[in-house]
């Protein structure tokens, strides 16, 4: 038996409940029983307890057993072997000889887990309260698309362990590929983007950065104009498109789809010189693209509040908010730095189609 005695003392139900858990996750089993010093009915120093079957309201040990027993139900315990070598601080792990399933006590830390090169679906579990919560798929991505899911995915664990509690990761079963297509057509897409804008950036004589809008990378007359529109513009756009096909959240397919329009808009119909709010027919149907951009993926940012990411209504709101106003400020060509900030609102954006694709990739 590995004992973890903790501030909670050693005959208090928390830290019976770790050693329960460590005794699971050994593979071995176990009796349970709380305490007998008390509980009959007759008097707080009677005994009793447990033994006879009349504890009291400070009896709350079985509580936490039942999760434990939920949680090794919902997975094949039977077939299961202790592997601590897949794993680092301080984290148990239990593992069918199929590798098809995963079972991890997360004791503290940000767990790590060494996995065949498959997709695997993650569901965490609070020990103490029973619930679950779905987290990123956890697979192997190749490149810069892997180390950064890598991050995105600790993220995850340690803003949904920001309690301190233990968690406990089951029902680590295979997923489709497919499922994960969006998130890294969200990482090929963000990547280039903002590539080619500091490569045409620089290309461009007198362009800067903080006054000039990304259009104008493209604009009429540019020596680029057509690599910008069909190389640049285009891509990221069927990119997008691509993500909100393959994306199973109405709010995430929206958003994509609306900075997908805008980007193709903009490969088609280029804008006139400096990107005016008004000009050639070609640059209202531009401008067109942009509104669609901005103002519907205002609204679909909007929506994943009652999404499955569960983000902060205030956090959502201001993200929205924000990308509408500053849709109505670059509406006005001369406006000092107007290039700096296009690229905060493409910025807010992405960073939701990033966050979206990490959070509902499961559907």
């Amino acid at each position: 038996m590995v004992q973890n005695w903790d501030e909670c003392g050693a005959t208090m139900p928390c830290a019976r409940t770790r050693i329960a858990w460590e005794i699971g996750m050994a593979g071995a089993y176990q009796t349970t029983g709380e305490r007998a010093g008390q509980g009959t009915g007759a008097g707080a120093d009677t005994g009793g307890g447990w033994i006879n079957g009349r504890g009291d309201s400070t009896m709350i040990l079985l509580k936490y057993h039942a999760i434990l027993h939920d949680v090794f139900t919902a997975v094949s315990w039977w077939r299961m072997t202790p592997r601590p070598e897949l794993t680092h601080h301080g984290t148990l792990c239990l593992t069918a000889p199929d590798n098809r399933q995963y079972l991890l006590y997360v004791q503290s830390g940000t767990p790590t887990l060494i996995t065949p090169k498959q997709i695997y679906g993650v569901r965490a579990v609070d020990i103490w309260t029973g619930i679950s919560r779905d987290l990123p798929d956890l697979g192997v991505v190749s490149g810069l698309a892997r180390r950064i899911w890598g991050l995105v995915w600790q993220w995850f664990l340690r803003r949904k362990n920001k309690s301190g509690l233990p968690l406990v990761f089951v029902d680590i079963n295979f997923t489709s590929l497919p499922m994960q297509l969006p998130f890294v057509l969200a990482i090929l897409s963000t990547f280039f983007l903002v590539a080619g804008i500091v490569y045409f950036g620089r290309r461009k004589p007198g362009y800067s950065q903080f006054q000039h809008t990304i259009s104008e990378l493209g604009e009429i007359g540019s020596a680029d104009a057509r690599l910008v529109g069909y190389g640049l513009f285009l891509s990221v756009g069927l990119l997008l498109i691509g993500l909100a096909a393959l994306s199973n959240g109405q709010p995430l397919r929206g958003l994509a789809a609306c900075v997908g329009i805008g980007y193709i808009v903009a490969a088609f119909f280029p804008c006139d010189v400096g990107s005016p709010s008004s000009g050639s027919g070609r640059q209202q149907i531009h401008n067109l693209g942009g509104a669609v951009e901005y103002i519907g993926g205002a609204y679909f940012i909007t929506q994943f509040v009652d999404s499955q990411c569960g983000l902060q209504s205030d956090m959502v709101n201001a993200g929205a908010a924000a990308i509408f106003l500053g849709a109505i400020l670059l509406s006005v060509a001369q406006l000092p730095l107007r290039g700096l900030l296009q690229r905060i609102i493409e910025s807010i954006l992405f960073g939701f189609l990033l966050y979206g694709t990490a959070c509902v990739s499961n559907g």
